[in-house]
């Protein structure tokens, strides 16, 4: 299986650990399990993702909507963000699953509601980012990342993207 996970520009220090949370949390369900990283040109305009298909990934994950400042619309976002699953998803019926903001809850329902509109499941973190030992600074490792995901955070946000994978697949 082929994972696809586009992010923020900051998807090197987030993504390797949560994909290792995913694998970590099914090991016997993903040994062959490939992750390809890659980000969006320019989050807060939603553009820059052409390079980003075609791709050849079964399951595509896409967290974006932390570093959203209001530079188009909320409406032209959600817009674009549909277009951006369907580009992704291309003719074939790839898995997408769109995971909310971690600290931006203005922009949650436009996500949430592109999401729905192109048949990807969304995953809110609002719950887990709410509580904060679930929070990098719980950990007192990354202090200038201390509002982040933390550990738990992590594993908490992989159970939930394993959690909408498995009901994907027994639908």
């Amino acid at each position: 299986m082929s994972f696809f996970l586009s992010s923020a520009k900051s998807v090197s220090f987030i993504a390797f650990p949560f994909f290792a949370a995913i694998a970590a949390a099914r090991p016997a369900a993903s040994p062959n399990a490939r992750l390809t990283l890659d980000n969006i040109m320019y989050e807060d305009t939603m553009t820059g993702w052409v390079h980003l298909v075609p791709n050849s990934a079964d399951v595509i994950i896409i967290q974006l909507g932390n570093n959203y400042q209001g530079g188009i619309s909320p409406e032209e976002y959600q817009k674009a963000y549909r277009q951006m699953i369907e580009e992704l998803r291309g003719s074939s019926a790839k898995t997408v699953i769109c995971i909310g903001p971690w600290s931006n809850g203005k922009i949650e329902p436009y996500i949430a509601g592109a999401a729905q509109a192109a048949g990807a499941k969304f995953i809110s973190l609002r719950a887990i980012a709410q509580d904060p030992g679930n929070l990098a600074a719980a950990d007192r490792f990354y202090p200038k990342l201390a509002a982040r995901p933390g550990n738990r955070g992590m594993k908490l946000i992989a159970e939930a993207v394993w959690n909408a994978l498995s009901e994907k697949s027994s639908k």
